[in-house]
């Protein structure tokens, strides 16, 4: 009988520790609530605004994560969130500000942070690792970059993985600045995010005073075109600075560019750009291109080149950046290099889409119906079929206007007997096709007709224009 009790008690004391929940109510403090937490515990805070708040280092604290959330059901939101503590997350708060800073102490960074949902106009890290800001928003800052990662103690293994970065305006020409600066981070991962309406850059990647950058990893990543002051639109979306030495371990994967990226170290090793969609005007030395789509150029056999490439979206101006039918991007990417799913979850499968979105054939679109006018007239409403002493003009233009991306299906026909088909991938705005007078028949009128249909299925049309073929 002794024997059973002494086993009895083997197994208690072997037992895990409960964890225990603790609670923050408007006018209470989080620190002190994290003070009173022991590893593995919880922390519930009540509905309600908060004024900045602080999770403080605590001597001797290690793992498991103290995780912070909302009661549930309630909507929180803090004046900003100080993270001097390693084993933290936070789950669906309006944090404001994040800060997450080891400070210089390079025997004692930050580790084992997650911050989810977070909102705020910026976010601080330094001397960190093993950190990962995932979903949520930071921008909304005028004349400064509202993400910066520190250069000095350089940081380890930080994730920024779907979130929106956003609006980093600048007012003056002396003022340089991005939506994301990073310095000397090594172990380096941007993924599923979205940067937009930022000045300069979305990303820049640079060498200050720390380690140099390495290991980077930057996939499913829409970068927007960014701004100058004035306006006008800078030339680069991305960057990797020409202060690094070396580029080394640096993967670009499935991202769409909305303008060129510029890759300036002096030199480059273990790095490859594969599977992205944009325009591109250069292909730097030491760097392995593969299964690119881009609109100027190739950087490799497997690059596919075409014109129109990064105006095959659903809606460009509402951030909508999932590929039309039709898209020069579909089947575009590498079948053997690939992340196994996009930007917003979409298994990819074995024919991988360029960019950082997979498209997905009869899927609902998440935009308005096709609605609105669409104005199309040719500017010219006769042709020649074949060059000849007084009829120079072997083609036309038929230019279509509208007011959301769509198909169009061309159809020439002549006596109500469809001769000649095209479709043509359209952004909002104004398209222009091609119309050749070869292979039509002389001294007969043709009609042009063109039908506009929306990604979730809406039509225009079709409209018809007489053509004269001579």
């Amino acid at each position: 009988m002794r024997f059973v009790f002494a086993i009895a008690a083997v197994l208690l004391l072997a037992a895990p520790a409960q964890a225990a929940t603790h609670r923050v109510a408007p006018g209470q403090s989080l620190a002190a609530a994290y003070r009173a937490a022991a590893p593995g515990d919880v922390i519930e805070v009540a509905a309600g605004d908060y004024p900045e708040q602080s999770v403080p280092a605590v001597a001797g604290r290690g793992g498991p994560a103290i995780e912070i959330r909302p009661v549930t059901g309630a909507q929180v939101r803090f004046g900003g969130l100080d993270i001097d503590a390693s084993h933290v997350t936070v789950h669906g708060i309006r944090t404001g500000d994040v800060s997450v800073d080891g400070g210089q102490d390079a025997e004692g960074p930050i580790t084992d942070v997650l911050v989810d949902g977070g909102v705020g106009e910026r976010l601080w890290l330094q001397n960190v690792r093993d950190v990962t800001i995932r979903g949520g928003s930071y921008g909304g800052v005028v004349d400064d970059a509202p993400v910066k990662i520190g250069s000095a103690p350089s940081s380890v293994g930080i994730t920024l993985d779907g979130v929106d970065f956003h609006d980093a305006v600048a007012t003056r020409p002396d003022v340089h600045m991005e939506c994301v600066w990073a310095g000397d981070v090594q172990r380096f991962t941007v993924r599923n995010s979205i940067f937009r309406n930022c000045a300069y850059f979305g990303l820049f990647i640079t060498h200050l005073f720390g380690t140099e950058p390495k290991d980077v990893l930057i996939e499913n990543n829409v970068f927007e075109v960014t701004k100058q002051p004035s306006g006008a639109d800078a030339p680069y979306a991305m960057m990797v600075a020409g202060s690094l030495s070396v580029m080394d371990g640096f993967t670009f994967r499935n991202n769409t560019f909305g303008a060129d990226f510029a890759l300036l170290a002096k030199r480059s090793q273990n790095s490859v750009v594969v599977g992205n969609l944009g325009p591109i005007g250069s292909c730097e030395d030491g760097v392995t291109y593969r299964h690119n789509v881009w609109t100027r150029m190739r950087c490799a056999p497997t690059d596919k080149v075409h014109a129109q490439a990064t105006r095959q979206f659903v809606d460009i101006a509402g951030h909508d950046w999932r590929l039309l039918p039709g898209a020069a991007a579909i089947g575009g990417g590498d079948p053997s290099d690939h992340p196994a799913t996009d930007r917003f979850g979409v298994p990819r499968g074995d024919r991988p889409d360029a960019g950082a979105h997979q498209f997905e054939a009869g899927a609902p679109a998440t935009s308005a119906p096709l609605s609105g006018r669409m104005d199309a007239r040719l500017l010219s409403r006769s042709v020649c079929a074949r060059s000849r002493r007084g009829c120079r003009r072997t083609s036309t233009t038929l230019r279509v206007r509208l007011t959301q991306p769509a198909t169009l299906k061309v159809r020439i026909q002549r006596r109500g007997r469809t001769v000649r088909t095209r479709t043509v991938v359209a952004p909002a705005g104004t398209t222009r096709v091609k119309i050749r007078g070869k292979g039509l028949r002389r001294g007969v009128k043709h009609r042009v007709g063109v039908t506009a249909t929306g990604p979730s299925g809406g039509r225009l049309g079709p409209k018809w224009i007489t053509l004269r073929v001579r």
